[in-house]
């Protein structure tokens, strides 16, 4: 089991992806407040984030030159926790050489280009491209000690006693199911945030709760990262999940 190290700061964050760029879930551990806000691009995340302790990111930081089966390590790892309802909720992250590309035809080319297997990319992961990129664009390791890669499909089965959820995320059942796990393990969190669908969905932010939770793991040096031991990539950037 690996373990984050403690960090004395208070402030802490967990972000997903949404229509409008980014939502970001913050809690104060000096007043228990809790808030949550949005960032157009990554380089506002980081400004609006500046100076937090630990920030939780549903993206993948860390990529593969060479795109492998089954794709890194954590990713095949997170599939195994998840099995078998949720395994499909990690998806591939695509090789580097792929974030260049323009279409989908040219990433799926240019990711198979890069891979002895030829492995191609999935049009779920080509959704978020942009995203991936942007976060690529600016991630260090200095900064990676503090902005750590999150799933929220392991955090939700963290915060459920290791079962992953049963139901979709995107169905009533499955918002109902997270809701409800959200309500045991993050009672200072808001879960009738107003939202303006145009910008963010319900399971985003809910999302960025559970992400949220597990930045409060790490803050605390009890979260635990997959695997034990990760690979660094060849900009020094760990490929690890945390939950």
């Amino acid at each position: 089991m690996a373990l984050a190290e403690g960090n004395p700061m208070a402030l802490l964050a967990g972000i997903d992806g949404c229509k409008k760029g980014w939502i970001i879930a913050i809690h104060d551990t000096r007043n228990y407040s809790f808030e949550h806000t949005l960032a157009e691009d990554f380089a506002q995340v980081l400004e609006i984030t500046r100076g937090f302790a630990v920030v939780a990111l549903d993206i993948p930081i860390g990529l593969l030159d060479c795109a492998r089966k089954g794709g890194r390590a954590c990713d095949r790892h997170a599939r195994k926790l998840l099995a078998p309802k949720r395994a499909s909720s990690v998806f591939n992250a695509p090789a580097r050489p792929a974030l260049s590309a323009g279409s989908f035809a040219q990433a799926n080319q240019l990711n198979r280009n890069s891979s002895p297997d030829n492995i191609g990319l999935s049009m779920q992961s080509f959704a978020i491209l942009p995203k991936i990129k942007a976060v690529d664009d600016l991630m260090t390791p200095d900064l990676q000690k503090v902005v750590k890669e999150v799933h929220p499909e392991l955090c939700f089965m963290e915060m459920n006693n290791g079962a992953p959820a049963i139901h979709p995320k995107k169905k009533r059942p499955g918002r109902e199911e997270r809701e409800e796990i959200l309500k045991k393990r993050l009672p200072c969190c808001n879960l009738d945030p107003m939202l303006n669908r145009r910008d963010a969905a319900m399971d985003d932010y809910y999302d960025a709760c559970a992400g949220l939770w597990t930045a409060i793991r790490i803050h605390k040096s009890i979260a635990i990262r997959i695997p034990d031991e990760p690979e660094r990539d060849s900009r020094g950037l760990f490929m690890e999940i945390w939950r």
